[in-house]
């Protein structure tokens, strides 16, 4: 790595705007150095178009023998942290055979900043509210009383073709976020029903009052009086170990809530062939990296939804004690794919 990707990039000297202004010197003042040598560094990595304008002529052919082994995940520095992650990704969907949806990743689940050529495939609990704030502020719209989806803009695209939409994203530079860890929302209707059903927990003289089965269909909400019914009779406390039997069973039976549905199954990672992997555990400083490389004119330091400001994980994982090994067997073989790709370790404690 060379001297100016080192200065570049370190996250340990700069922050918020001085970071930004820093970006910008050194991209300017790097115009005259060999492009060869630069090329390597930016190795896989689109060329945005202020990196056009400052290096005409750059090349950023993929190479076709990867090796992640000179570099890390821990490292300090933004710009290898991504080259590591993407090379991490390459190399692993290139071992695993997985099925994923690119059709439903291309139609549903990508967004656009629109006049930087930049797409973000968003998913609930991965940053999806901090990115769809991003979009809204340098997308102009559509304001916080509309969906981020009613933009005219974006219905445009997806009114196209899949292979179309797919041929368009090919020419973008497109950004994931992976998120560590599950949440449980407390929605009765999209969380608590699903899991008392899978659980048993439901009487059947109410299942057959209100007509209520499993699975629950995703676009049909039942009136208030039916869930308040469900709460005051049942009084449902949903233990740790019935919420993973809830994951499981709804994957196994294709209706997985996006809130707890596997990235490949949503991102399709390997096929999209994403350029830049942020993660939420450093979100502010790899938004500050893309935000000025690609010109994008947001505030990396706006976070919407941080309930949580620390992760503990041996306080988080002292749940898992209470499941049985079979549960903790069958969530691990769901999940090991998507820990695998973005480079996390099954803890062994579990």
């Amino acid at each position: 790595m060379n001297n100016f990707a080192e200065e570049l990039v370190s996250d340990q000297i700069y922050s918020g705007k001085s970071f930004l202004s820093k970006i910008r010197d050194l991209l300017s003042n790097f115009q005259s150095q060999s492009t060869s040598t630069l090329a390597v560094d930016v190795n896989g990595f689109p060329v945005g178009e202020m990196q056009n304008e400052l290096f005409p002529g750059l090349k950023t052919e993929i190479l076709k023998e990867l090796d992640c082994k000179d570099t890390g995940a821990s490292t300090n520095f933004v710009y290898e942290r991504f080259r590591w992650r993407r090379c991490q990704l390459q190399q692993i969907c290139q071992k695993l055979k997985i099925h994923e949806a690119i059709e439903y990743t291309a139609r549903y689940r990508m967004f656009y900043f629109f006049d930087h050529k930049t797409a973000v495939c968003t998913i609930p609990k991965s940053a999806s509210s901090t990115w769809r704030e991003h979009l809204r502020l340098v997308n102009c719209g559509p304001p916080h009383h509309l969906p981020i989806t009613d933009d005219a803009r974006l219905k445009q695209i997806n009114n196209q073709s899949v292979a179309e939409i797919l041929q368009n994203l090919k020419g973008l530079t497109k950004i994931i976020t992976h998120h560590a860890g599950m949440l449980w929302p407390d929605r009765f209707h999209e969380f608590w029903l699903p899991a008392l059903l899978v659980n048993d927990l439901v009487p059947q003289d109410l299942r057959k009052t209100f007509n209520i089965s499993w699975p629950v269909p995703q676009d049909i909400r039942y009136k208030t009086s039916v869930y308040e019914t469900l709460y005051h009779r049942i009084k449902p406390q949903i233990t740790f170990g019935q919420f993973i039997k809830l994951v499981i069973t709804s994957h196994r039976d294709g209706v997985a809530n996006p809130h707890w549905k596997t990235y490949h199954s949503q991102c399709s990672p390997c096929r999209m062939d994403f350029n830049y992997i942020t993660k939420t555990e450093t979100l502010e400083e790899d938004l500050l990296f893309i935000f000025a490389v690609f010109g994008i004119p947001a505030d990396a330091s706006i976070v919407e939804n941080s309930s949580r400001k620390s992760v503990v994980p041996s306080r988080d994982f002292r749940h898992f004690k209470w499941i049985s090994k079979a549960l903790r067997k069958s969530l691990q073989q769901l999940l090991m794919p998507d820990i695998q790709m973005f480079a996390y370790k099954w803890p062994k404690s579990l």
